[in-house]
């Protein structure tokens, strides 16, 4: 399995099935609409789109913040029909090796089964769950829903640090100055 996917053509078939699996995968107010991810993608430096191909077929996306001392991952999903098979983390993997650079994304809260198989996930490759951290996603527009959610980071060390990251987010991912 291979990350390669980076293109900046919104044309692309697997920028097609990309949409596909992110409508899927994550309920309206965890995800941006799709005409505002087309212009982040297209215009932002810092937005990476790298989607996890397997003999040509497109299996899943992952979406990261570069920003040079750590990546912020805002979507990872893999399709439906590759799941539970380590094709998830073949994917994390690959990518927490592509830089030697922090990484932050963040979860539900770990309060039902299906969020808190997800945290086992992260924690599995290599996460740190920051429990003692308040978060809440702003909404990515005005129709959609604050979420309150948790931080997970690979490469932090201290609470400090994952909080002046997220400042960096507010500013940066959210557009929420000062």
């Amino acid at each position: 399995m291979a990350l390669i996917y980076n293109e900046k053509s919104k044309n692309s078939t697997y920028f097609h099935k990309i949409k596909q699996i992110y409508h899927v995968a994550f309920p309206a107010d965890e995800r941006r609409n799709w005409a505002d991810f087309e212009r982040i993608f297209e215009e932002n430096e810092h937005f990476v789109l790298l989607g996890a191909l397997h003999n040509f077929n497109l299996i899943g996306f992952l979406s990261y913040w570069d920003f040079v001392t750590f990546r912020y991952v805002e979507h990872f999903a893999v399709a439906q029909e590759h799941r539970n098979h380590g094709a998830g983390s073949d994917i994390l993997k690959q990518f927490v090796e592509m830089h030697n650079t922090p990484c932050i994304l963040e979860v539900e809260i770990p309060d039902n089964q299906e969020a808190a198989r997800r945290v086992r996930f992260y924690e599995r490759n290599g996460f740190k769950l920051w429990h003692e951290i308040d978060y809440t996603q702003p909404p990515y527009d005005p129709t959609r829903h604050p979420l309150p959610l948790k931080l997970m980071t690979r490469g932090f060390a201290t609470a400090e640090e994952v909080k002046n990251a997220t400042t960096l987010l507010m500013s940066e991912v959210y557009g929420i100055k000062g």
